[in-house]
C-alpha cells in the first residue's frame, strides 16, 4: 500500500506535467499567431525599398479586410501611402486612425511630416507639439519638431529643437547630423573690374567698379558696390550702393521679401 506522502507526490507531479503541456501549446498557438503579422509587415517594408507601392498596398489591405478595428494596420497604411508620396490619401488616413486613437505619439508626429512635406508649416508644428506633449521624453520627437523649422528657414528654433533632442537621445546621429546641417559659414565674394571705351577720339574713357556679396545665414545676404565713371581722364561723382536682402519664412502669409537700399554720392557705405 502506498504511503499517503507518495500519492501527494505524484500528484503534484501529474499537475506540474500538466501544466507544462499547457503552457507550451499555448506559447506555441501564440507564436503561430503572431508568425503572420511579422510575415506581411516585412514583406512590405520589402515591396517599399523595390518602390513596389501597388503590392505593398496590397498586402496591407488585406490584413485590413482581416482586422477592419485594428489602428496600427490602418497606420501602416497611412505610412505606405507617405513613402509613395501619396500624402493627400496619407494625411486622411492618419486622420482616421487618429479620430479613434487620439493619443498615439508615433501617429502624430508621422502626420506631422507629411504636413511638412506638404509645405503647410503651421499645421506640420502643431501635430508635432501634440506629440512632444504626449512623450515629452523622446528625443525622436524633438528631431521631427527641429526639421519642420530647418525647413521652414527657422535656423536659432531648429538648433534648439536639435539641442534638446541630444539632451533626451546623447547618441542620436539624426540630431547630430541636424546641428552639422545647420552650421553655415559666411560667404564672402568680392569682384572689380575696369572697362575703357577705346571708340572714343578723346582719352580714353574708364568705368571702374567694385562689389562685395556676403552670405551671412541661409536666409540673409547682403551686397555692397560701387563705381566710378572717368569721361576723357576726369573723375565724376563715384555713386556706391548697399543692399540687404532676408529670404520670408515659407509660409501661407508671407510672400515678399524686405530690401533696403541706400545711394550715398560721396562714396561712403553706409
Amino acid at each position: 500500500m502506498r504511503s499517503p506522502r507518495a500519492s501527494r507526490r505524484s500528484r503534484d507531479l501529474r499537475r506540474s506535467l500538466i501544466l507544462v503541456i499547457f503552457g507550451a501549446v499555448f506559447i506555441g498557438t501564440n507564436a503561430q499567431g503572431q508568425q503572420p503579422e511579422e510575415a506581411w509587415q516585412a514583406q512590405v517594408r520589402k515591396d517599399a525599398n523595390a518602390h513596389d507601392w501597388v503590392d505593398a498596398l496590397r498586402i496591407v489591405d488585406q490584413e485590413i479586410v482581416r482586422s477592419p478595428e485594428d489602428m496600427d494596420i490602418r497606420a501602416w497604411r497611412a505610412r505606405v501611402l507617405t513613402w509613395a508620396g501619396r500624402l493627400t490619401e496619407a494625411e486622411h488616413e492618419y486622420n482616421e486612425v487618429l479620430n479613434v486613437e487620439r493619443n498615439d505619439p508615433d501617429n502624430w508626429i508621422a502626420l506631422a511630416t507629411v504636413y511638412m512635406r506638404q509645405g503647410r508649416m503651421e499645421a506640420a508644428l502643431k501635430a508635432a507639439d501634440r506629440a512632444i506633449e504626449l512623450d515629452p521624453k523622446r528625443g525622436d520627437l524633438r528631431e521631427v519638431r527641429a526639421k519642420i523649422f530647418r525647413a521652414n528657414g527657422d535656423i536659432s528654433d531648429a538648433r534648439l529643437e536639435f539641442q534638446r533632442a541630444l539632451v533626451l537621445d546623447p547618441g542620436s546621429p539624426d540630431a547630430r547630423s541636424g546641428l552639422f546641417s545647420l552650421r553655415g559659414e559666411g560667404k564672402h565674394e568680392l569682384r572689380f573690374g575696369f572697362d575703357d571705351d577705346l571708340l572714343s577720339f578723346a582719352p580714353a574713357n574708364r568705368d571702374q567698379w567694385v562689389s562685395l556679396v556676403s552670405k551671412w545665414t541661409p536666409r540673409w545676404t547682403t551686397s555692397a558696390g560701387g563705381s566710378l565713371y572717368q569721361r576723357g581722364g576726369i573723375a565724376e561723382r563715384p555713386v556706391t550702393t548697399m543692399e540687404s536682402y532676408r529670404r520670408p519664412k515659407r509660409s501661407s502669409n508671407s510672400t515678399t521679401a524686405s530690401r533696403s537700399a541706400k545711394t550715398n554720392p560721396f562714396g561712403e557705405l553706409r
